[in-house]
């Protein structure tokens, strides 16, 4: 067990005092994203203190990062001086984590063929500079579009920086406390914008779309733990969260999400043991049970209401041909594949846009945002960009595939199987959903396949011994 009074080496913070900057951070953020740019002097000064202090504490910058970095970014849709001042830190701890890690001790950060395609591919991605230059595009949009690539630098810290189990735990809560900031929020919203509608059609369209990838990986991530051999008094609090960020899940109203998340759930119960098996199947009624009796209790009468508009959004997949929605991202996908024919070589560079005709707005529109991320990345970055991407992505896959062969019932092999069954679900939601550039996806993927890399990188190492510390 971990003993949460002792002060970790690593992080150098005591956890009671980490967990105590998460909540003072969420508080923060949420007075910034309510009381917009009322003050930006407190921030700028907390946001200096804390990575003046985080400069000695590495993994702790990253902690905050994860944490910080969606709920500043997520929903800006202009650059904002919160936003300047978040990218400033970010970009200081990536060069301080740079000065100290490979300037001045030496390390060796490319190993693996990871390592290769994710450097090449975020080189490709600033190199897009000169064909947005030379096409004289908005480089205040190339910058906008080049943050989210800049966030994989994070991959490389989190595969360096981890030492031990206690390490991969903060990591751990770091991201999960972003999913249940995003979830309890999801959940209160909608039960304010319940308590005031007067027609049946308005339940639907007062969904709550803001991460939902947070909550797919929350769901399959800790179905991954719930399964395997935890100890029996985390087993509460995990099936109380899982709940939580399902219930918000639910609440999107999101089809992509909710196969995304049900395939992922498909994946985990393949690639998990036979123990583990049953283990699901004893789970599922409980978790099923506290799931709909918190909704009943949560929205009282509107519970029936909730629970039809949430059933009459799987039907309308028999109508795929006459969904609006659908037909739409079909215009889309047209305009963008116009547009490709002249750059997917090269690619056109971030910032670029194309042209299509909005169905449901019944206008032409220009815009740099496609829901099918290979083609963005095709159209962006040309043919060498989203191969390589796809290399790095399906080597993280198989590096899972891998260690789940050699560990078993280990913290090592949760993250594992939930991350590959994850990346799986998240690569057929990318025809629909931009997961291969959104903030938050690349999050996710940059700090999970970092924490599989330096799994697989311990494990060359040791030889058969623990990959983890447990100390």
């Amino acid at each position: 067990m971990i003993n949460f009074k002792k002060t970790y080496s690593t992080v150098g913070v005591s956890a009671p005092a980490f967990l105590f900057l998460l909540f003072f951070i969420t508080i923060l953020a949420a007075c910034i994203l309510t009381i917009k740019y009322l003050y930006y002097i407190p921030p700028a000064i907390i946001c200096i203190s804390i990575l003046i202090y985080s400069l000695r504490n590495i993994l702790l910058g990253i902690c905050i990062i994860i944490f910080f970095y969606v709920l500043i970014l997520v929903q800006t849709l202009e650059i904002t001086p919160v936003e300047v001042i978040f990218f400033i830190y970010l970009v200081i701890l990536i060069l301080s984590w740079f000065f100290q890690r490979i300037m001045v001790r030496k390390v060796h950060i490319i190993k693996e063929k990871s390592d290769y395609f994710l450097i090449t591919f975020i080189a490709i991605a600033f190199l897009s500079f000169f064909p947005a230059l030379i096409s004289r595009l908005n480089m205040i949009h190339w910058f906008r579009e080049l943050i989210p690539f800049i966030t994989f630098f994070l991959y490389f810290m989190v595969k360096t920086e981890v030492k031990n189990k206690r390490d991969i735990v903060f990591i751990l809560l770091s991201l999960f406390s972003v999913s249940l900031y995003f979830s309890v929020s999801n959940i209160i919203n909608f039960g304010k914008l319940l308590s005031n509608i007067q027609y049946f059609w308005e339940i639907a369209s007062s969904r709550q779309v803001l991460s939902e990838i947070f909550f797919t990986m929350s769901l399959i991530l800790g179905l991954s733990f719930l399964f395997s051999s935890i100890p029996k008094k985390i087993k509460p609090f995990l099936i109380i969260f899982i709940m939580i960020t399902s219930v918000s899940l639910a609440l999107t109203f999101s089809r992509g999400y909710w196969i995304a998340s049900i395939f992922g759930t498909f994946v985990l119960f393949i690639l998990a043991n036979k123990e583990e098996k049953l283990n699901f199947l004893k789970y599922l009624g409980v978790f099923t049970f506290i799931s709909v009796t918190f909704v009943s209790f949560y929205f009282g009468n509107l519970t029936e209401f909730v629970g039809i508009s949430l059933m009459e959004r799987f039907p309308s997949l028999k109508d795929i041909f006459s969904d609006i929605s659908i037909l739409n991202r079909l215009s889309e996908t047209k305009g963008i594949f116009q547009s490709i024919k002249y750059y997917f070589i090269a690619g056109a560079g971030l910032g670029a846009k194309f042209k299509y005709f909005n169905i449901i707005d019944y206008e032409t529109v220009n815009t740099w945002y496609s829901h099918n991320a290979f083609l963005y990345l095709l159209f962006k970055l040309g043919i060498p960009g989203l191969i390589i991407y796809l290399l790095f992505y399906f080597s993280i896959i198989r590096y899972c595939i891998f260690f789940l062969r050699i560990k078993s019932n280990t913290i090592e092999n949760s993250i594992a199987k939930g991350t590959a069954a994850l990346l799986i679900s998240m690569f057929f939601l990318s025809v629909s959903s931009p997961q291969f550039y959104q903030k938050d996806s690349v999050l996710i993927v940059a700090v999970l396949g970092g924490l599989i890399v330096n799994f697989r990188e311990r494990y060359k190492l040791l030889k058969g011994k623990n990959v983890i510390d447990n100390k």
